[in-house]
């Protein structure tokens, strides 16, 4: 995955006018969108670029898990309204791939997974945030 810089700043504001706003009054800002609406490539990169960041503030103890499976829940619902936005018509809906690994590693945590799991956020979503961030670091290593 290529983190495309414009995509990757307004990545950084949005996640973080996310975050302030599930703080201050526990719902996100409706405008809060609006600069990732410049088309479906952008916006799939700039989703792409909000899930190695929350992946990465999460996996350094930045945000704990409850903190960061609400920031995914909120931007979520966000990111298939946009996508499905942005592609009227269309047979399929092109999402973002990164996102969605992301997201699904903090689903992972929310449930006991039928009773095999006594801690569900450190054995799957830990291990999944992890494996996540070890391939993005290695393709940032790799030569282009």
């Amino acid at each position: 995955m290529v983190l495309v810089p414009e995509a990757t700043a307004v990545a950084e504001e949005y996640l973080a006018g996310v975050q302030s706003d599930l703080a201050a009054f526990g719902g996100v800002d409706v405008g809060r969108i609006e600069p990732l609406r410049k088309s479906k490539d952008f916006a799939i990169a700039a989703f792409d670029a909000v899930a190695v960041l929350l992946a990465r503030r999460y996996h350094a103890g930045e945000l704990d898990y409850e903190t960061a499976d609400w920031i995914a829940n909120a931007i979520d619902t966000d990111m298939l309204e946009l996508m499905i936005q942005l592609q009227p018509g269309a047979s399929t809906i092109d999402t973002p791939q990164a996102w969605q690994e992301v997201y699904d590693a903090f689903d992972a945590g929310e449930f006991d997974h039928f009773g095999r799991s006594e801690d569900p956020v450190g054995e799957f979503t830990n291990p999944e945030i992890e494996a996540f961030l070890a391939r993005i670091d290695a393709q940032d290593r790799s030569p282009r």
